[in-house]
């Protein structure tokens, strides 16, 4: 699949980003980027092709609702009323037509609790959240409405306030609009037959312009049905929507955000999504155990325990998984066994051992559920892990003085050995030689620059900052 985007000016798509990712990244990180690249091209071509979607959408639309639709579970939490249930980005897989699927589920744009500008800062926060979160880029922008709500002036400052970031042939290049409340579209037009295409010609001011701008790209979507045919098909469109987009939304900054998610982190991400598609599995077969079935999860089970093995030899981060993943083996292995030793009693339906298969299936499913718990809570502790970095530099940069005032002070990377160590300067004449001094005992020009900037400007607020900046990053690498 090729690059999105290759023939764009670069001053038109990365004036956006320089601030908060060129000055936080690149500067910072440039002196491990070669190896890197080599690295994410080398994992990219051991890995079967996966699809990436990205979720956007005002709040209490459905947009939540939207992706659990998409992945067949109930991954994200959603609200039923005006305030933002998704306070953090969060993301999920699923396994359709041989393919992993990812879903980026983004805070909603313009959340209810915050004022507009407040809420747009957020926005562009969540979005840098989503970059690292897939920094292979995206093969599709879900922008989620809802049918029966006005398309009003604020909804269009969203949409180009999303150009604004992606650029201004992004929407015609990687938009598609998805109206959520389908089943009322089909209450309301029961009578006149009247259908979505024709109801979407029909459609005045600035949605049709929006619609005209996506290339058309638009779907109904309901997510109350309980038909898993209507389902399938609402989840094909999408993906023929994808098709023929046919290329990934992805430049610099996602290759720069690639950084962030060291050879650790890229694990630890492949760990839980074998261990989510696991858990659908097994959610797929319950009720439905067989002796066939069982051997299947059976072997699963291996292949995903022998993965983390091998990805995490010292088992630091996934030793919960690993020990609650065995336990549901051996609960599978058991029922499997009894499968084998008893298939006379039960083809004749003889009561104890159908009752026998009832409390193996009731222990199967009380193991995955433990798992589930487990799974949720590290996805939850390594979403965090991964996005606390980036809200801090983004503060830094959003404050018009980057390192100078925010930080106070340099960090400095020793790439080869993934070493970081930080150097404040306090404010004033004093703030340049401590910087400095440090920065360079440190090994790192780029930390003596940052210093001498932090303390030509830091001043008596910027010892302050500096301060407290020195230790909220000491102690967060050293949580590495």
């Amino acid at each position: 699949m090729s690059t999105s985007f290759s023939s764009r000016s670069p001053k038109t798509y990365s004036h956006n980003w320089e601030p908060w990712i060129k000055l936080e990244l690149f500067h910072v990180f440039g002196a491990t980027f070669s190896l890197q690249m080599e690295r994410y091209l080398t994992m990219a071509c051991e890995e079967s092709p996966g699809l990436n979607l990205l979720l956007i959408g005002k709040t209490g639309v459905g947009k939540s609702r939207t992706g659990n639709s998409i992945l067949g579970k109930k991954a994200f939490n959603v609200s039923c009323g005006t305030e933002s249930e998704t306070a953090t980005t969060d993301f999920d897989v699923r396994e359709y037509k041989g393919r992993v699927i990812k879903v980026v589920d983004l805070p909603g744009v313009c959340d209810t609790k915050l004022d507009e500008k407040k809420g747009f800062e957020l926005v562009k926060t969540k979005i840098k959240e989503a970059m690292v979160a897939c920094p292979d880029g995206y093969d599709g922008f879900l922008y989620v409405g809802r049918y029966g709500n006005r398309f009003t002036s604020e909804d269009m400052k969203v949409f180009e306030f999303l150009k604004d970031i992606f650029g201004p042939d992004f929407a015609k290049q990687m938009f598609i609009l998805v109206l959520t409340a389908g089943d009322n579209f089909e209450d309301d037009h029961a009578e006149d037959g009247l259908t979505f295409e024709d109801w979407c010609r029909n459609e005045k001011g600035d949605f049709r312009d929006v619609m005209r701008e996506c290339g058309n790209r638009i779907m109904l979507f309901n997510n109350a049905t309980k038909d898993e045919a209507e389902k399938t098909k609402q989840f094909d469109k999408v993906l023929s929507f994808v098709k023929a987009i046919d290329k990934k939304y992805t430049d610099k900054n996602f290759e720069r955000a690639k950084l962030l998610k060291d050879d650790e982190k890229y694990k630890q991400e492949q760990i839980l999504t074998k261990v989510s598609l696991l858990l659908d599995k097994l959610q797929e077969t319950k009720g439905k155990f067989s002796q066939d079935k069982l051997l299947e999860l059976s072997r699963e089970c291996s292949r995903v325990l022998s993965f983390i093995q091998r990805q995490d030899q010292h088992a630091s981060f996934s030793r919960q998984i690993r020990k609650k993943l065995e336990r549901v083996k051996e609960s599978v292995d058991e029922g499997y066994s009894l499968y084998i030793h008893n298939q006379e009693n039960i083809k004749k339906n003889q009561e104890t051992a159908i009752k026998q298969i009832r409390e193996i299936e009731k222990k199967i499913e009380n193991k995955t559920h433990q798992l589930h718990l487990v799974y949720k809570e590290i996805k939850r502790n390594f979403r965090v892990n991964i996005f606390h970095l980036v809200g801090f530099a983004l503060v830094c940069a959003f404050t018009g003085v980057a390192v100078a005032t925010a930080v106070g002070g340099a960090v400095a990377l020793a790439g080869a050995g993934g070493v970081a160590a930080v150097a404040g300067s306090a404010g004033g004449t004093a703030g340049v030689a401590a910087g400095v001094d440090a920065a360079v005992a440190a090994g790192s020009a780029v930390a003596a620059q940052a210093s001498v900037i932090a303390g030509s400007v830091g001043g008596a607020v910027g010892s302050a900052i500096s301060a407290f900046a020195g230790r909220f990053l000491h102690q967060n690498i050293n949580n590495q």
